[in-house]
């Protein structure tokens, strides 16, 4: 039994080897490094290759001109006039070597990854260094790795820390992970001042800079969705500048269920949105009751607590930060076309005869389809839109002052035309130690956003005319027949009807729906606004380990809203 299976594995394995060997390529390329050359025959082939960077030569370019050949074949017309050499390995691992070089012996090497506790690991990842070619464990922590005999074996599981293995020859391993402990000793910001994770009694979230910095989101609220224990955080509607939920402690039973904002010391109710994602340095979650021992009853429904950004020690660093993108709609609810309506229609004309009754739908003439458009009334109010953001910032200081001036531009177009976004953020932190006793300092955030508002949700109805300014694009875009043009063809917005036979029902066959495309495009609806948030703070320290602190802040708001 056992020479059966040995037989048998072998002859899987030439097999393999020979259903890779046969793989041929067609390939031109002109003046390319042998990374991409090896890069490119990687991808189309199920090929793997490992080299040392240093192996290869740094500012050589070749030519790469082949018709329907084999990887080998490949690798011996190119490297005829090379310092390169090659060795396949395992049927589908391609080893290049100088050729002035011993070629690499192929080892078989098997182990073991356990946890500290003994425990084995499953899942680890154990891949040769400098390369893609690796494996995983199984459920006892076992893996088995064919490999060049002097390679570096990487071995790394989430929240253990990476561990490298030489092989030296070695035929068997047993490697032990060690756990990451040092995000207990983190700071956390709370209520009071910081403290160290390991030292914290209550339920505390904390999401710091390594899990802020470039992240591509429009609002900092945005920041904790998916990366905050117990924080459902979600968007209301979508629409470009609109706001998002942040729920910490439940649904409240009255008023709302919105927690209470800190930001440098200073408590208020909407102030995230007047701040840019980009200025976050780390925001903190208190969710249990004790935070009302600090902020009273505003913290019945829990405490956001967010740190901007602040100046560090250094000659100034300038720092710039930019993304694009482009939102589009999806998952559309499929609509009848106008063929498909005339049938709906004209069956419910048949199935609508009421004898005597002055109500009865007439049946349409096919031939009437040549005349009427056919429109798809979502596909002509949602359309791909930008989002782009911009942001730059220095900062530097010395022992005694350290200073940070940043700005932002976020724009966001909204998918229903007409809708859009924009908002320009300054931020500046400026700490100065006058000497062992004072420390002064100010942290400010100028912001000014403008909506561009289109109805978008909800029932949304408007009378003829449009005259309620909330009215629901996208109730009429789903309403709206498909029969009904979006413009005449002298140029201006349909309404609700257009030329017909006198003998047809218009109001039947059309509908009273406004056109969506109309409303959307004719409402002029903004809403501006001018915050200014931020603090100046003295603090004395008379005694060592006693630090007192007086803080003044603002959190001052314009609103402006125009509506034509």
């Amino acid at each position: 039994m056992k020479l059966s299976i040995c037989i048998l594995l072998v002859t899987f394995l030439q097999v393999s080897a020979k259903v890779h060997s046969q793989e041929r390529l067609t390939l031109t390329e002109k003046q390319i490094s042998w990374e991409r050359l090896f890069d490119l025959l990687q991808k189309k082939s199920h090929y793997t290759f490992l080299y040392k960077n240093d192996v290869l030569p740094a500012r050589q370019k070749i030519d790469v001109a082949v018709v329907n050949q084999t990887i080998p074949e490949i690798l011996e017309t190119v490297f005829r006039n090379s310092p390169l050499s090659y060795q396949l390995l395992s049927g589908n691992l391609i080893v290049v070597t100088p050729k002035q070089s011993p070629v690499f012996d192929q080892v078989r090497i098997s182990g073991k990854v356990l946890s500290t506790a003994g425990d084995p690991l499953a899942g680890a990842s154990v891949k040769v260094k400098g390369t893609q070619y690796g494996t995983t464990t199984d459920a006892q922590g076992n893996f088995t790795l064919t490999v060049p005999e002097d390679a570096v074996l990487v071995i790394s599981f989430v929240g253990y820390q990476p561990e490298e293995v030489a092989v030296n020859g070695k035929t068997s391993v047993s490697v032990t992970l060690q756990p990451v402990s040092g995000s207990i000793n983190e700071v956390v910001v709370i209520g009071y001042g910081t403290a160290r994770k390991k030292d914290l009694t209550g339920s505390v979230s904390t999401i710091g800079a390594k899990d802020v910095n470039g992240l591509p989101v429009g609002g900092t609220a945005q920041i904790m969705q998916g990366k905050a224990a117990g924080v459902a955080v979600t968007q209301v509607t979508g629409a470009p500048g609109d706001g998002v939920s942040v729920i910490i402690r439940g649904q409240s039973s009255f008023g709302n269920s919105a927690p209470l904002y800190v930001i440098d010391g200073i408590p208020t109710s909407d102030g995230i949105n007047e701040i840019a994602p980009d200025d976050v340095e780390s925001i903190s979650v208190l969710k249990d009751a004790a935070s009302a021992s600090i902020y009273g009853a505003r913290a019945a429904n829990g405490v956001v607590l967010i740190t901007t950004k602040k100046g560090s020690n250094g000659k100034p660093r300038l720092s710039f930060n930019a993304y694009t993108g482009v939102q589009t709609p999806a998952h559309l609810i499929p609509m009848a076309n106008s063929a498909q309506y005339f049938n709906a229609y004209n069956t419910a004309a048949a199935n609508d005869y009421v004898a005597g009754s002055s109500g009865n739908r007439a049946q349409l003439p096919l031939s009437m389809l040549d005349t009427l458009p056919d429109v798809n009334w979502q596909k002509a109010v949602l359309k791909n839109a930008p989002i782009n953001n911009i942001q730059m910032s220095i900062g530097g200081g010395s022992e005694n002052t350290r200073y940070i001036v940043s700005a932002d531009y976020f724009n966001q177009k909204g998918m229903i035309i007409n809708s859009a976004y924009d908002r320009l953020n300054l931020h500046t932190s400026v700490t100065s130690t006058l000497n062992k006793l004072f420390k002064v300092g100010t942290n400010m955030n100028l912001a000014y956003s403008k909506t561009r508002q289109v109805g978008s949700s909800g029932d949304g109805y408007a009378a003829a005319g449009g005259s309620n300014p909330g009215a629901s694009v996208v109730r009429y875009a789903l309403f709206r027949t498909p029969v009904t043009p979006v413009k005449y063809s002298t140029g201006p917005y349909a309404g609700q009807y257009v030329d017909l036979p006198q003998t047809v029902d218009q109001v039947n066959v059309f509908g009273d729906g406004l056109n969506p495309v109309a409303l959307a495009a004719n409402t002029d609806r903004n809403f501006y606004n001018y915050t200014l948030l931020g603090d100046a703070f003295l603090e004395v320290t008379p005694i060592k380990n006693l630090t007192l602190k007086s803080d003044i802040g603002t959190n001052f708001i314009i609103t402006d809203y125009k509506q034509f």
